[in-house]
């Protein structure tokens, strides 16, 4: 059991942090790009059927003109009795102000609680609709990645849209359709879920944000493979002030077999 906590524990990790990192900006087609920004984030895990579980990540990110964008990142583990870290860096290339596309990577020492490598590449493109109307703009985007453990590969297939609404709100809905292929099985595993976030400025400097999530979305915040379903309720907010934001989120995730966590996340940013 600790083992296949362990490995799903680690993907929720790589899945949300690279979320954290590419969501702390708003996307392309809704402001102009940042010069440099770096961002450190933190999660702390607790569950009601294993220790707690911990993780770091800091990410560097700057314009080298005014179409591409290069991003260094790293991650530190903590859990389980076991510790791991692991680098990497990505590329966008912005060809107009409603179109990117970036494809990145990471890569470490082999460990039982994290990816020794990861993957991924990523589409978006930003629409007008309507001045007047309950939609004001939609971004489609594209997601996919690439995770390889010490016994298992896992593939992401993830497609999203974010609605942009009035008074700059926003609802970000995703639907994910993942592959998990043990080195042990024969077959692959195939799960799906979905996961939706409304964000709504609450004042000139503070922003809210609620989630949820339901089946295989759960690999962004659970260990949800065949036999494990999950829903995720969240929420949190962002303070910014001149080039400074802090944000802090928590989630509580119900699982079957009355198994349960809870995951606090700290960050910050600061742009340049």
């Amino acid at each position: 059991m600790i083992k296949k906590v362990c490995f799903h524990r680690a993907l929720h990790k790589l899945l949300a942090l690279v979320s954290l990192i590419s969501g702390s900006a708003m996307p392309v087609c809704a402001q102009t790009p940042l010069k440099r920004e770096i961002i450190v984030g933190s999660n702390f895990d607790s569950f009601n059927f294993a220790g707690p579980a911990q993780a770091l990540s800091l990410a560097y990110r700057a314009d080298i003109n005014p179409q591409f964008t290069l991003e260094l990142d790293g991650y530190g583990y903590s859990r389980f009795g076991s510790g791991a870290g692991r680098g990497g860096l990505s590329l966008t290339y912005s060809p107009t102000r409603r179109t990117s596309a970036t494809v990145g990577g990471s890569a470490g020492p082999s460990n039982p609680v994290a990816a020794r490598g990861e993957s991924f590449a990523e589409i978006n493109h930003g629409i007008d609709v309507s001045e007047k109307g309950l939609i004001r703009g939609v971004e489609v985007d594209y997601r996919q990645g690439w995770l390889w453990f010490q016994n298992s590969q896992v593939a992401v297939f993830s497609p999203g849209v974010i609605f942009y609404m009035p008074g700059d709100c926003m609802l970000l809905v995703r639907v994910y359709q993942s592959r998990t292929d043990w080195k042990s099985l024969q077959s692959a595993n195939w799960t799906t879920g979905a996961s939706a976030r409304l964000i709504v400025p609450l004042s000139a400097h503070l922003t809210g944000d609620v989630f949820y999530a339901n089946g295989a979305e759960n690999l962004t915040f659970a260990d949800q493979v065949g036999r494990f379903s999950a829903r995720t309720y969240g929420g949190g907010a962002r303070y910014r002030i001149g080039s400074h934001e802090i944000g802090t989120h928590i989630y509580y995730q119900n699982r079957t077999l009355g198994q349960t966590q809870t995951t606090v996340s700290l960050g910050y940013a600061y742009r340049f």
